[in-house]
This record gives C-alpha cells, structure tokens and sequence, in this order.
C-alpha cells in the first residue's frame, strides 16, 4: 500500500481494498481529489440550488400550513385574548409564572381522514369552522418547572399543557382556536377555604358563550356526562347546532365551584376523553410488539458490532468521539435556549435532567457510529471522504463545498418532490390528502427558531446513519448490493404507501424520493446525504413556512431562507478554492 501511494497516480485506497484491508480513517480523508468543482460546474449548481428553492417556494405559497388553516392572530395576541377570559371568569390575580404554545389539533385531523372524503375535506378547516390549529395558555400563582425529560426539544425543560401535571390550586389553562374563539378553559380551585357566608350567586355562561363564538340561544339543556378535572359544586351541559347549517352536534360541558368557572369545554364528535385510558387504544398490540423488536435487535446488534470492532481494533474512536462531543455540546446549547429556566435551587434537576438527555443522545450516535463506520470504510470508503475530512477539522476543504452543494440541490429535490405529491393529489385525486403540518414552535418565540435547527441536524445526522445501517444489514444478509438495495426501496414504498390515502401516487413518489436518496448517499457521500436531510425536512415539516411578508409568522420562513441561502453561497466559496497542497503530499500525510 505504502507503495502504492508512492508511485505516481497511486491510489492507495484502491490498493488496501484491492489487498483485502480496511483503509484507516487517514488513509480515506486523504483519498480522492482536493479540487471540489469547475467554476462552470460550480455556477451550474448555485443555479440549480435557485431553481429548486424558487419552485419550493411556490408550492410554500399554493400548499402551505397557512393556506390549510387561517392565523388571524400573533401568539401575543391570543395570549392576551386568554387572559382577558380569564378575567371574565373571576381569576384577577397576576400569575407568577405562564406559558403558550400552539399545537395541531390532531383529533380532528384524524377523525376527518377517516370520515371525510371528497376533494373538499379540509374547507371547514381552511374557513376558520374547524380548529386546525390550537393556541394554549397556562398561567399558575407559582413558578412552572418541567417534569418530562423526553418532551418536546433536543434535552426537554420546556413546559407544555400537561407537564408539569395540571393540579395546582388556582392555576388555570385556556385552550383557543387560531381565529381567538374559546374551545376549553380549566381550573384548580382552592384545596381548602371557610365554608361561604351566602350561597354563591349562580355563573352567568353567556360570557363563556360569546368567547365560544357561540349563541347560547341555539342550545338546549342537558344532562352532564363528562366530568371536570376538578371537583365542583354545579355541573351544566348543553346541547345544540349552529342555526341555518348542516354541521355536527356541538355539545358543552361545564362546571363551577362557589359561583366560579372552572371547567368549560367544546365537545364534538372527535373529542377524546384523554384521561379515560381504558377506553383508548393508540396503537394495535401487535404493531407495538413488532416495533420493540425490531428496535431491540438494532440496538443488541449495534452493541455487538461495537464492541467487535474496538476489539479488533479498527474502529474510528477517534472521530466518534469528536461527533458525540459535537452531539452533546449542541444539545446542551438548545437546552439552555429552549428550556423554561427558572430562579430556584430547582432548576439543578432541569440542568440532570438536560445533561442525562444530551449524553444519552451523544452515546447513541457513538454507537451507531463505531459500529457501523468500520463497515463502511471497507466497502464504501468513498462515501465518507468528506465526511472524514469534516472530523478532522478541514472544513475548509473544497470538497466540503462541492457536497455543501450538492446536499442542498438534493434535499430541494426531495422537498420538490414531497409538495409535488401534495399538489398532483390536490389537482387530481379523488380525496384531498392530509396536508404537510409542519411543528409550530417557531411561531411562539424566535428562540425555538434556533433550537428547531438544532434538533433537524441531530435528526439528520441520525438518519443518516440508520439508513447507513439498515443497507449494510441488508447487504450482508443478501450478499448483493443490488438486491440490498431493491429490498430497501421496497421496504420504503410498502411503509410510504401501504394503507395511506391515495397509495397509486403515493408508491411512484416514495420509489422516487428513496432512490434518489440512496443514489445521493452511495455516490456523493454521508456529507451530502445528511445537508439533504436537513434541508428536506427544514422545508416540509421542520419550520412553518410563508411566503407572505406582511404577516407577523414569516419570522421562522425569513430565517430558513437566509441560512440556506449562506449556505449555498459558502459552498460555491469553498468548491471553488484551489488546492495550496499537491495531492502526493496529502496522501503520504494520510
């Protein structure tokens, strides 16, 4: 081998696979050549990259999350809505602690899926009579610390409708649709208090009706069959429809402790009773069995691999540990900007629970990594060129650039593909398909904008060594590359098709999607697969997306946009640096 790189156009890499040996991780960072692309091939794919970004932009502004469901309001604005209702129903005092959020409204999303057909399933949605999406508010007398450590976020800390558990006295939570109107509103009332001196003077629901955007007119009395979360003293229930439509019954659950609200809640025929376990079935059985199974023998077949190869002593610790290390100090960081922080000696646990996630996540990609790299570099050394040079600190390497480049066409291309499936279903399928709900987080506060970011590159990264792992298995089970890799693409399409509206459209897209996927991944490298992995999944479900400029939830759009643009303009930059080193003198460094 030695040899081999001697000689003029030597190869050493061809040569150690030749003689049977695993190239070192020196020996393929410095392989293949150190010029990244033609200026002429360089400009072409900066053009490329405009096209395909032009073109997502327009399926963004045809198909998006705002032309799906209406956001008449900021987040400040509906916070303040929610407090106003809380004023209204007697709860004056200033909270110590809030928090808000917005969510999907999954209930409704699913129960249409699967009752709804035709080409106009989502125009309740789309007209604001339907909630798509939901606005929440929690205000509490005292400071609100997370409980969960696996919620939401690269390393959790931050507080959600139901974490901490909703049981102190007098705090209160406001559930809103995206156009202001009231659907659900809870309270705890006190534990303890003097019995009253007068009976209290019955609630007036009117006020809880007009928030509702509803006319108590329109509805009957009935008998009360959902109970509030809290005790009270009075419970009332209503039944009725909006006068002069055909919609569905809406009912109205409600409740009060000493003449004050404390429950008050829009039943319709999605609602879900989320506390009456029981009566829930998330998931088949046998479904879950398979999914641990399969998830078990990953991890014991990793574990395996792992230590065979630190055995044998051929594995990359070296690089593993610089992308755990990487994994754990970026985790760290959206913690510190995610969590909800707060002033007490409590915050200690946030900072275990934090620092538990984040080593957990780093030994995840640590193993994955040492046990699959070693594979890898013995039979395909080229997919990790640039990957080897990115640990070693050569960032600055042409060849960054040139796969910077074509990651970012790549993962356009899969965007392209993904809002083209959207738009072809919506033209021409029989039953509108669900539409691409992107996470709404963005939309609260710039902070997540940035901790979003965070958790598409550890997404990416982890992708793209699951798919790594799932084609060497298969590789090695088959013994055929190409059989390994028809068995792949079939497994993608039965997964993206089987049992899913419209499958006939569905199966050509996802043939489409992961061939050029392992195309990317197989020919260009790690490098340019996981960019394409992060941009793809920044464009459709990573960021909510608009094209609108006057709108106040453009913050998230303005922000994906300059970045990948950066990003595009820094790997023309480097693609096209000439090399100040020759080639004989990098491979004899390696």
């Amino acid at each position: 081998i030695a040899v081999a790189a001697a000689l003029p156009g030597g190869d050493p890499l061809a040569a150690a696979l030749a003689a049977g040996e695993t190239p070192s991780p020196a020996m393929v960072a410095a392989a293949g050549e150190d010029r990244g692309l033609s200026p002429r091939l360089a400009i072409g794919s900066l053009v490329a990259v405009g096209v395909l970004l032009a073109v997502v932009l327009a399926f963004v502004n045809e198909y998006g999350f705002t032309r799906f469901v209406p956001l008449d309001y900021p987040p400040d604005v509906l916070e303040s809505k929610a407090q106003d209702v809380l004023r209204r129903f007697g709860y004056t005092d200033t909270p110590d602690d809030t928090a808000r959020g917005f969510s999907w409204n999954q209930d409704y999303i699913q129960w249409a899926t699967q009752n709804i057909s035709g080409r106009n399933r989502w125009d309740a949605v789309r007209r604001g009579r339907e909630p798509g999406v939901v606005f929440w508010y929690r205000a509490s007398p005292r400071q609100i610390m997370a409980q969960n450590s696996f919620s939401d976020g690269l390393a959790g800390g931050r507080v959600s409708m139901d974490d901490p558990p909703f049981q102190r006295v007098n705090e209160q939570r406001v559930w809103l649709t995206s156009t202001g109107h009231l659907l659900r509103f809870e309270a705890v009332p006190p534990e303890m208090e003097p019995p009253p001196a007068a009976p209290a003077p019955p609630v007036d629901w009117r006020v809880a009706f007009e928030y509702a955007g509803l006319d108590q007119k329109w509805f009957s009395p009935v008998e009360p069959t959902w109970a509030p979360l809290a005790w009270g003293d009075t419970r009332v229930a209503w039944e009725g429809k909006r006068p002069g439509t055909e919609g569905h019954l809406i009912r109205v659950e409600a409740a009060s402790w000493h003449g004050r609200p404390i429950s008050f809640r829009i039943i319709r025929p999605w609602t879900k009773a989320e506390r009456q376990e029981s009566t829930q079935r998330a998931q088949n059985p046998v479904t879950q069995a398979v999914v641990l199974v399969v998830l078990f023998t990953l991890a014991t077949g990793a574990v395996i691999l792992a230590r065979r190869n630190i055995l044998l002593e051929r594995s990359d610790r070296r690089g593993a540990a610089r992308l755990a290390s990487f994994v754990f100090v970026m985790t760290m960081i959206a913690w510190a900007i995610e969590a909800d922080h707060i002033l007490i000696t409590a915050e200690i646990l946030l900072l275990i629970m934090a620092t538990a996630s984040a080593l957990f996540a780093a030994a995840v990609v640590w193993l994955l990594y040492v046990a699959l790299e070693p594979y890898v570099r013995r039979r395909w050394p080229h997919t990790i060129i640039t990957w080897n040079r990115v640990l070693a600190g050569r960032v600055r390497d042409p060849l960054v650039g040139r796969d910077l480049l074509f990651g970012l066409a790549y993962g356009l291309l899969q965007c392209t593909l993904a809002w083209a499936g959207i738009a072809l279903a919506r033209q021409f399928g029989p039953v509108e398909p669900v539409p691409i709900t992107p996470v709404l987080d963005p939309l609260v506060a710039s902070r997540y904008i940035i901790t979003a970011g965070f958790g598409q590159i550890y997404s990416s990264i982890v992708s793209a060594l699951g798919v790594f792992m799932l084609l060497f298995l298969l590789r090695t089970a088959l013994r055929r590359e190409w059989l390994a890799v028809g068995v792949f693409l079939a497994l993608i399409v039965a997964a993206s098709s089987i049992g899913r509206d419209l499958p006939w459209l569905l199966a050509p897209l996802a043939l489409a999607a992961s061939a050029l996927a392992v195309t990317v991944l197989l020919r260009f490298g790690l490098v340019a697969y996981t960019v394409g992995s992060f941009v793809s999944s920044s464009l459709t479900v990573g960021f909510p997306l608009s094209t609108d400029p006057s709108r106040g939830y453009t913050g998230p759009s303005v922000a994906v946009l300059l970045g990948l643009v950066a990003a595009a303009a820094y790997g023309y930059h480097l693609a096209t640096i000439r090399p100040t080193a020759n080639v004989g003198s990098a491979r004899s460094a390696g």
